[in-house]
């Protein structure tokens, strides 16, 4: 978990450093096989050590295969990316 949000961190860093305005979207896939219970306890910590960083563009999607999250995620990014279409 530390090792990988280390690697999201340094790759904030640096598309901040040349794009201040970059929005940046982070999809925790897999959420289906994170216990129901645990799921709050575990976002929470993603969203603490993305605040620790002070990275305040980034928003987070939970995501799984298995519901519409997906697809409701990626169409969020695509209409930002392309407005009207």
């Amino acid at each position: 978990f530390t090792v990988y949000f280390h690697g999201v961190s340094y790759s904030v860093k640096n598309l901040y450093q040349y794009s201040t305005n970059a929005l940046f979207y982070l999809y925790i896939h897999k959420m289906d096989l994170i216990p129901e219970n645990e799921r709050e306890t575990k976002v929470s910590e993603i969203q603490e050590f993305l605040e620790l960083y002070k990275y305040p563009k980034i928003k987070l999607f939970q995501t799984s295969i298995y519901e519409d999250s997906i697809y409701s995620a990626i169409e969020e990014l695509l209409l930002k990316v392309y407005p009207g279409k």
